[in-house]
C-alpha cells in the first residue's frame, strides 16, 4: 500500500491524546502536544498497520475546518513536494460547517461561529438559514469533485463523519465513500463521531478520561474503533492481526 493523505479538524489531529503521555510538557503549545499523542490517532494506527507513510495538515495551532482540509489537499496535489502516484488513500473527516466560509457572488461570508443573525447577510438578503445550506452545499461540492479527482489518481478517497450536521444532505455518491464507523461489531447504525462523543455507545469510553487530564475529543479507544474500521474498508475482511499502540 501506498501512503496515505489525512486531512480534518482536532478529531483526526488528535487533539487531548497527549493526555495519555505522562511525560507532556503541560506548558507545552497546541502544536508541541500533538506529538506526545500522535502514535494514538487513528491515521498514524492505519499506517503502521499497512506499513507506510502519511501526511496530515497538523503544522498549525487552529483546530482545523473542511475548507483548510480541501486547500491542503489541492496544495499536495500541486505536486511541488509529493507526487499524487505517491498516495493510494485519502482520509477526509468533516468537521463542523459553520466553522467555513461561504463564497457567494464573489464573496466570502463567515464564518460567523455564535452570531445568529449576521449583519452582512442581511445586508445582501440572504437569510441565517439560506446562508448554512448554502454552505453546507458548497462544501460537499467541493469534496466530491475532490474525490472524484482523487479516483482519477487512483486514489482511494474514504469520508469521515466528524459531524452530524451534513446527513441530511449527501448525496448517493458521498454515502458510499463514507466510512461506517463500528464501535461494536454488531452494530448497524452509522453514527457521527461527534455523535457517539455525546452520546457515548455501549459503555465505551468515547472522550478522553486519564490521570493526568481530561477532554472531550475522541479517547484512544475510540481512533482504535475508527482505525479498525478504516482497515476493513481498505481491506475487508480484518485479519486477526491486532493493532499497536
Amino acid at each position: 500500500m501506498k501512503g496515505i493523505i489525512s486531512v480534518g479538524c482536532s478529531i483526526s489531529k488528535g487533539w487531548g491524546l497527549w493526555f495519555y503521555n505522562p511525560n507532556m510538557d503541560k506548558n507545552a503549545s497546541t502544536l508541541a502536544k500533538l506529538h506526545y499523542g500522535s502514535h494514538l490517532r487513528y491515521t498514524d494506527l492505519v499506517a503502521k498497520y499497512f506499513n507506510t507513510f502519511y501526511i496530515m495538515d497538523d503544522t498549525e495551532n487552529h483546530s482545523g475546518n473542511d475548507w483548510a482540509s480541501i486547500n491542503f489537499i489541492k496544495y499536495i496535489f500541486d505536486g511541488e513536494i509529493y507526487k499524487n502516484t505517491d498516495f493510494s488513500t485519502l482520509l477526509f473527516q468533516l468537521s463542523w460547517p459553520t466553522r467555513n466560509y461561504l463564497l457567494h457572488d464573489g464573496m466570502r461570508l463567515g464564518p460567523y461561529k455564535d452570531d445568529t443573525n449576521p449583519s452582512q447577510l442581511t445586508e445582501i438578503g440572504l437569510n441565517p438559514i439560506e446562508y448554512y445550506d448554502l454552505l453546507r452545499l458548497q462544501i460537499l461540492d467541493e469534496v466530491e469533485s475532490l474525490f472524484k479527482k482523487c479516483e482519477s489518481f487512483g486514489i482511494n478517497p474514504i469520508l469521515i463523519n466528524g459531524s452530524s450536521e451534513y446527513e441530511d444532505i449527501m448525496n448517493d455518491y458521498l454515502k458510499d465513500k463514507l466510512l461506517h464507523i463500528k464501535v461494536t461489531r454488531d452494530q448497524t447504525t452509522n453514527h457521527s463521531i461527534d455523535y457517539l462523543l455525546t452520546n457515548g455507545y455501549d459503555g465505551k469510553q468515547m472522550i478522553i478520561q486519564t490521570s493526568i487530564g481530561n477532554d472531550s475529543h475522541p479517547s484512544a479507544e475510540f481512533h482504535q474503533s475508527i482505525a479498525q474500521n478504516i482497515i476493513t474498508r481498505i481491506e475487508p475482511p480484518l485479519n486477526d492481526r491486532e493493532l499497536t499502540q
